[in-house]
Order: structure tokens, then sequence, then C-alpha cells
């Protein structure tokens, strides 16, 4: 009889604890979802240490973790147009899907006079659909599979992340990035991980080879809806591609096969006008508000083997090559004619 009674209460203190999770899921989603607090306060304030002058000219970035560092390229548009109010938006680890839900928000708030948004080739497909299989732990699949359809979980683990590091316990960046030599040990977990779990990722989504084919489809779709809302006000919209290192040349190339990325559409992967960039940019085209910037030649001609665009270990740019990318940026802005000098 005590046995049974252990098991009822067992039993009832399991079906609480998951009832009480799920139910904060579903609040913290619908949160999420509707934008219903402030979810990336601090990373506003973080990059954007100055207050925005209220009646000023501004400028708004949106993009990932390549816009987000604080020693972006945003850093040398400011420089270079100092009549101009840069308010940079972007968060790491998120994706179009995010910025669709932020934007708005961000939107009302500064009233900007143009938006820039920093496209990734190398996972902002990966985003949307992570490559769940048998490869994985159990763990992994179910968080990767769950992590797609419920954003809460994606800026939990975020969240997680963030609090580690300022702890000092995740510290992997900081160390990967310190490492002149590329080892197969020394490269990003992260990307080792995407490599294990689908060896062809990389040359699926600049290609558009299926699977990820579909998930470009709905990328697209979502973009579509950010650039409608800008286009709906008359605000113009600069979308700025990062290439996949492995689009730069074949150093990059001969590593990510090395780490175990099935590298065998090299020749396609080093055309400028790849099909990811292709067929946004033949959406795009039709709005005249909207200009697509494709830095990938300016890159690969000033790709140098003593001072790289990209971390020897990391899939991230240098400084160096976030000084390029922002070089190449401050060309095209001044091209559309948008912004205007005092």
């Amino acid at each position: 009889m005590r046995l049974k009674r252990v098991l009822q209460i067992t039993g009832y203190g399991t079906l609480t604890t998951v009832f009480t999770v799920t139910l904060f899921l579903v609040v913290l989603e619908i949160t999420y979802r509707c934008q219903l607090i402030e979810f990336y306060k601090p990373e506003l304030k973080a990059l954007n240490p100055l207050k925005p002058i209220v009646s000023g000219k501004k400028i708004l970035v949106f993009g990932d973790s390549f816009s987000a560092d604080q020693h972006s390229y945003v850093n040398l548009l400011r420089d270079s147009f100092p009549e101009y109010d840069f308010v940079n938006a972007s968060i790491s680890g998120t994706g179009i899907q995010e910025t669709s839900l932020i934007a708005p928000d961000r939107i009302r708030a500064f009233k900007p006079d143009m938006v820039i948004y920093q496209v990734y080739v190398g996972n902002d497909l990966t985003d949307i659909h992570k490559p769940v299989n048998q490869k994985l732990s159990l763990s992994r699949n179910i968080y990767w599979w769950l992590s797609d359809k419920l954003f809460c979980l994606r800026f939990l683990n975020y969240r997680l992340a963030q609090y580690k590091h300022n702890l000092g316990m995740n510290v992997e960046v900081a160390n990967v990035r310190a490492i002149d030599q590329f080892t197969t040990e020394s490269y990003s977990q992260r990307e080792k991980l995407y490599i294990k779990s689908n060896a062809a990722f990389i040359s699926q989504t600049v290609l558009l080879a299926p699977p990820m084919e579909k998930v470009f489809d709905k990328y697209q779709q979502e973009l579509m809806q950010f650039t409608n809302l800008l286009h709906e006000q008359n605000i113009p919209l600069l979308v700025v591609f990062v290439p996949h290192c492995t689009q730069v040349n074949a150093t990059y190339r001969n590593r990510f096969a090395l780490l175990g990325a099935d590298m065998k559409d090299s020749l396609a992967l080093s055309t400028d006008d790849y099909p990811f960039y292709n067929r946004i940019k033949e959406k795009l085209i039709s709005y005249p508000n909207v200009s697509v910037v494709n830095p990938l030649p300016y890159l690969r001609q000033n790709e140098q083997e003593n001072n790289p665009l990209y971390f020897a270990n990391d899939i991230h740019l240098t400084p160096h090559g976030q000084k390029q990318l922002g070089t190449h940026v401050c060309q095209e802005i001044k091209m559309t004619g948008w912004v205007k000098k005092n």
C-alpha cells in the first residue's frame, strides 16, 4: 500500500510539473510572438550607448551576430555618416522570423529614414529548420525540433548562453577566435554540429538544393512581410548579404572539407550570382525603395593570406573582414542616393 501511495504521489507530481512547464512555455510563446514586453532591451542598450537624437535622422540596422558585434561594420557606418544616427537593433542568434516580430516596435520607436537588414547566407535557413536526424543525440533532436516551432525556446537558450558568458562559463567563442591557425579540433563546435547533422547543408543553402529549397520559400515569405512593412511606410531598405566563408575562396572550402562538410559543389559555391542571393534579388527588384547588396565579389578581392576576412576557426568576420564589409556597404549606401548630407 505504501508503494502504491508513493507511485500515486510521484505520478501526480510529474503531471503537475509537466502541466506547469507546458503552461509556462505557452504563455511565454504568446508573449514573445506578440512582443508584449521588451525582450532585447539589454542588447539595444549595449549596442547604442548614446541615446538617439529624438528629432535627428536615423538609420535602423537589423541583423544577427555579424551586425551585433561590438566592433562590427556598423561602427564604420557611424563614422562615415556622422549626420545620421545609426540605431543598431541587431541580435545574435536571431533570423528573419525574430526580425519580423521585433521590427514593428523598433520602427515605431525610432521612425527611421532608412533600414539596413543584414542577411547571413551561412545559417539563415537553418535558423528556420534545423537538420534533425539519427546522427545526433536524442536530446539535441528534441530541442532542435521544438525550437523550430517554439520561438521562446530559442530565446531561453540565447539568454542562458548570455548568462553563462557573463559568469565566465561560456568562453568558447573568445577562445576559438584567439587561435590563428586552423585545426579541426579548435573549430567552432556549433559549426561541426551542423556538419555532423548534414554534411551538405552549406551547398544546399547557397544553391537552394533540396531540402533547403522548401525552407527558403518560408524564409522568403518572412522577408517579404518585413519588406512590405517598410514599403507601406515609404522607408528605404538596404539588404546586405554576408556570404559564408566557403564562398570566398578555396582555402575556406578546404577547411570545411577537413571538418567533414560536403564540398563537391565547390565550383558552384564560388560563383558571385548564387541562387540564394539571386532569388531574393529577383523578388525585391520591383520595389523602388529596396536595394540589394552582394559584397561577395568585393570581399573575394580583398581576402589576404596574412590578414584574412574570417577567423581561422570560426565562421565570423575578423576586424579586417568587418572593415571591408563596412567599406563596401558605405559605397552602396552612397550609390542609392537615399542618404543626404547636411
